[in-house]
């Protein structure tokens, strides 16, 4: 069973550029084929708060494959899609960390922040899915201890450190209209301007692998 982890098509399906197709229904109808030719149960999952126009172009989108696409409820548990689900297909969603965590490999078609890592499949330009998903040595997951490590360095990086503190006062001072904003800011420049100036890698982590303040 291969479940879409369907995006918000009212949200930014360019957010990193270089989508396959215009917009997030193009997006999901090539999945979809892809899924139905590799011979693939396709079965389909929104975000739970999904908007009007993304569970009607879904429902239409079922319609079009008939018997070959599933929807599963916008409410389904996640232990209950753990139980189902072999492989989870998205373009760039956030479930691309979540799943390999609890042992569900992903695939995605598109630009996302964790390519780098080894934690999920990451698509090629003149790859095509069908392909992929009947290359299960591509995507699987082979160490889970290991997956889930990768996936804690990814989150602190993205969460806690290049998020760090001072951008979120200055999102809080700029609401309240202080003088501090500009001072923040230059603080920010600054803060990003070293950043660059080192390489990534070894700015993040000492020689054993373990992450160090800034």
């Amino acid at each position: 069973n291969v479940v879409v982890f369907v995006h918000d098509f009212v949200d930014t399906p360019h957010a990193y550029g270089r989508l396959r197709y215009p917009d997030f229904y193009e997006w999901l109808k090539y999945v979809c084929n892809q899924i139905i030719k590799a011979d693939c149960n396709c079965l389909l999952k929104s975000h739970i708060d999904a908007p009007a126009l993304t569970i009607n172009s879904i429902e239409e989108i079922e319609k079009i494959y008939g018997g070959d696409v599933k929807i599963l409820s916008r409410y389904t548990e996640i232990k209950e899609i753990l139980e189902i689900t072999d492989l989870v297909v998205t373009a760039y969603g956030t479930c691309g960390t979540e799943m390999p965590y609890l042992g569900i490999p992903v695939i995605c078609t598109d630009i996302n922040k964790f390519s780098s890592y080894n934690f999920v499949y990451t698509l090629k330009k003149n790859e095509e899915l069908h392909k992929i998903l009947k290359d299960r040595d591509a995507w699987k997951l082979n160490n889970l201890k290991k997956t889930q490590e990768e996936i804690e360095q990814y989150v602190f990086l993205e969460h806690k450190y290049l998020q760090n503190y001072l951008f979120e006062k200055a999102y809080i001072e700029y609401f309240a209209s202080n003088p501090n904003y500009s001072k923040i800011t230059r603080k920010i420049d600054k803060y990003v301007n070293k950043m660059l100036s080192y390489p990534y890698k070894d700015m993040i982590l000492n020689r054993r692998g373990i992450f160090i303040k800034y």
